[in-house]
C-alpha cells in the first residue's frame, strides 16, 4: 500500500484504521480483486481473510462512516471531499442491500445490477483519496 501517496497520510487520529478503510475502498473498486478474494479464494490465513461482509461491517457497524462520515474528519478522513466519497459508497451499498437483502452470499451482490454503482463510486473515491488503483492493500 506504499503506492497510495497522500491517502496514507498520518494526519488522522487512527492511521491504521484508515489503512483498513483504504483497503476496502480499493476492494470495492476492483472487480478482479472481488472475484479472486471474495468468491474464488478458498485458503486464507487468519490475518489476511477478506470478504464483502468484512467491508460492510467495517463501514456500517464498526465505524460511523455510513451514518455520519463527516464526524470522521480528522479521525479517519482528511476532509469533506473524502466524507462525500464515503457517503456515495455507502449509499450505493445500501441500494444493493435494499434490493437483495442482507443475508446473501457475496456473489449475489456482485451479480446484482446495483453493484455497478458500488464499483463506480469506489473508483471515484480512489481519485479523491489519491490512491494508486493498482495498489493492493
Amino acid at each position: 500500500m506504499e503506492k497510495m501517496g497522500r491517502a496514507m497520510t498520518e494526519d488522522v487520529t487512527y492511521p491504521e484504521i484508515r489503512r483498513e478503510l483504504l483497503h476496502y475502498i480499493y476492494a470495492l473498486a476492483n472487480t478482479d480483486y472481488q472475484y479472486e478474494n471474495w468468491i474464488t479464494r478458498k485458503s486464507w490465513s487468519e490475518d489476511e481473510k477478506d470478504s464483502l461482509d468484512f467491508c460492510i461491517h467495517f463501514l456500517f457497524d464498526d465505524t460511523n462512516l455510513a451514518s455520519d462520515p463527516e464526524a470522521s474528519i480528522g479521525i479517519l478522513l482528511l476532509n469533506k471531499e473524502e466524507a462525500g466519497a464515503i457517503n456515495r459508497i455507502t449509499s450505493a451499498l445500501n441500494e444493493v442491500l435494499d434490493s437483495n437483502g442482507s443475508d446473501e452470499e457475496d456473489l449475489t451482490y456482485l451479480r446484482s445490477p446495483q453493484w455497478v454503482k458500488v464499483i463506480e463510486t469506489a473508483r471515484a473515491a480512489l481519485k479523491i483519496f489519491r490512491m494508486d488503483p493498482t495498489a493492493v492493500g
